[in-house]
């Protein structure tokens, strides 16, 4: 699996690739919190970064772990999921986005972030440190 992680609190992405489970780990410990989450601006870049570095025939996926809800993203909810389809596994690009909230209670909206996964493929699922865990497991077997 090759896929662009989005760290929507630093702006940080970076690329994981199959048997890099000790890299992905220490990107995921070493990401801090910085006050605002401009989700979908990170999920654009994500995928962005993505189709810029492809391989041909490569299936990919863009893994968004988030505890905020966006608040300063410059591209619209609306505007992010109409593109995210045109790259989505129903398209040539086959890039699907894959979504995990995390946190208390209300800190991320579930509803926005099954909307972004659903629209091109990808899936929703409410994190704990062993079901993100698990997920990443499953991703990197199916990819």
């Amino acid at each position: 699996m090759r896929g662009g992680a989005a760290a929507s609190g630093s702006g940080a992405a970076g690329s994981v690739t199959a048997g890099s489970g000790s890299q992905g780990s220490q990107f995921v410990s070493s990401l801090q919190a910085e006050g605002g989450t401009r989700l979908y601006d990170a999920v654009n870049q994500g995928r962005d970064w993505l189709l810029s570095s492809r391989k041909p025939g490569e299936i990919l996926a863009v893994v968004v772990l988030t505890d905020g809800q966006d608040n300063g993203s410059t591209l619209p909810l609306e505007n992010l999921i109409s593109a995210l389809k045109q790259s989505g596994f129903g398209a040539d690009e086959r890039i699907a986005v894959f979504t995990i909230g995390y946190g208390n209670t209300g800190d991320f909206d579930g509803d926005v972030l099954k909307r972004i996964a659903l629209g091109n493929g990808g899936e929703f699922a409410t994190g704990t440190p062993e079901s993100i865990r698990k997920r990443m497991e499953d991703l990197q077997l199916a990819f």
